[in-house]
């Protein structure tokens, strides 16, 4: 589907000025039409979420094919999914994944959800932390279902998780991580391990822990909800995040988002950090943090993290294809691995083109737009040389790599595994559709 792009001007753009967008805009539509047509693979997509979720609760499975993780739906792949029903104008579906969460209480704890549930059994759970992250983007999901249906139980969920988000916020002016979003709540003294890094009684507590992309995610979810309530306490919370990343977590020097602050800044390269924050801040915003900026995060990715890796499919068949790492080249190397490409990591990069694409149009800087999406219709056509037919659809690895280092602690699945995030972020960035603004 093509749509045109107006976003909010600052000032009138004359009647010539918006037929040369206009064309423009449609000149890209076509072109990408002519380079490739998914709606193949979207199609099939849509039926592999479909045949591979739970009947009773809606939920997809994450990683199918994978039999320790047999049964596990991860929240933030829920949500993503959900969000990924709702481009594909499925609301009964997405609003079959909020519904279960917002009235299941065994997924409950500490005022938020839990990150892992088993559908089959959900008074058990899976894995019982509370994270921040995977609780903002449920809420950014629930805030989209609510403009899709106009259901205000959608808003007010949103508005619950915002404000758990909120309750997390670093509000010391004078501590140097004032607007920062801790990566979770306290745990329950009585427990062993509860909520710190791999539930360790020696690890460090999530409440300690300053991850950048959950100030990136909090930030969307409350200019969401500000654009639509007007609410100061959401103003203000974005006001914040972005203050946060704007003097602690940007390195000046290198001119990337640092992974976080524990609660001393983490240097390290995330590369999720890097596309979400071009998706949830834009050109506008990000040149208002340094001057040329959004440009050149683009091209710190592509130089530390863009790769091209051999891959052999479920059907022996051997692709190169061209997408994200998780990490930049010198972590992988410190990890003692080759570079591997994330699907759902490389769509990332794929929506951050497409927002910036669209935001330089607006400023007629139309080569530079032509150039992004030519890099965006590149990126899409080797992620599609992932598919593989599966009997039920068609589905995408998680990673090229299986039992890989991640960079962030955790693995790669099992070899031969088929991924809900990957196909659902796969969805979103063929339909053009970032949750992470207002589009």
């Amino acid at each position: 589907m093509c749509r045109l792009f107006w976003g909010k001007q600052k000032r009138p753009v004359s009647a010539a000025c918006c037929l040369l967008l206009a064309a423009f805009q449609i000149f890209i539509c076509l072109n990408n039409a002519r380079a490739v047509d998914p709606s193949d693979h979207l199609k099939q997509y849509e039926r592999w979420l479909i045949k591979n979720r739970d009947p009773r609760s809606g939920l997809t499975y994450s990683h199918i094919g994978d039999k320790n993780l047999h049964h596990w739906v991860m929240t933030y792949d829920s949500s993503v999914t959900a969000l990924a029903y709702i481009a594909l104008e499925r609301n009964k579906d997405a609003k079959r994944i909020l519904d279960f969460y917002i009235n299941t209480p065994g997924v409950w704890r500490l005022n938020g959800i839990i990150s892992t549930v088993n559908p089959t059994r959900p008074e058990l759970g899976e894995e019982w932390s509370v994270v921040t992250g995977p609780n903002i983007w449920i809420g950014i999901a629930a805030f989209h279902l609510y403009k899709s249906t106009g259901e205000l139980k959608y808003l007010s969920f949103a508005k619950d998780r915002a404000d758990f988000a909120l309750y997390l916020q670093n509000t010391d002016p004078k501590d140097k991580n004032f607007g920062a979003i801790r990566m979770g709540p306290l745990g329950d003294a009585s427990l062993s391990g509860d909520q710190r890094i791999q539930n360790m009684n020696n690890a460090p507590r999530l409440y300690d822990i300053y991850p950048t992309e959950h100030a990136i995610d909090a930030y969307a979810l409350f200019n969401l909800l500000f654009n639509e309530t007007a609410l100061q306490r959401y103003g203000q919370g974005r006001d914040r995040a972005l203050n946060w990343l704007r003097q602690t977590a940007f390195n000046t020097k290198q001119e990337f988002f640092s992974r976080g602050a524990r609660p001393a800044v983490d240097p390290a390269f995330a590369t999720d950090v890097q596309s979400w924050a071009i998706s949830a801040l834009g050109l506008n915003t990000l040149d208002k943090v340094k001057e040329g900026l959004a440009l050149r995060l683009v091209e710190t990715i592509e130089q530390k993290a863009v790769h091209t890796v051999s891959f052999t499919k479920a059907d022996g068949k051997k692709v190169e294809v061209r997408g994200v790492d998780y990490v930049d080249h010198a972590m992988a190397s410190a990890l003692g691995r080759p570079p591997m490409v994330s699907p759902e990591w490389t769509f990332g990069l794929i929506n951050a083109y497409s927002r910036l694409e669209r935001d330089l149009a607006e400023h007629q800087l139309f080569s530079q737009a032509e150039s992004l999406r030519n890099k965006k219709q590149t990126l899409l056509e080797n992620m599609l040389k992932l598919t593989s037919e599966t009997g039920h659809g068609a589905a995408l690895p998680y990673a090229t790599q299986p039992n890989a280092k991640v960079g962030h602690g955790f693995m790669t699945p099992s070899r031969g595994n088929y991924s809900t995030i990957s196909i659902s972020y796969g969805i979103l960035a063929i339909t053009g559709f970032d949750p992470l603004y207002n589009r």
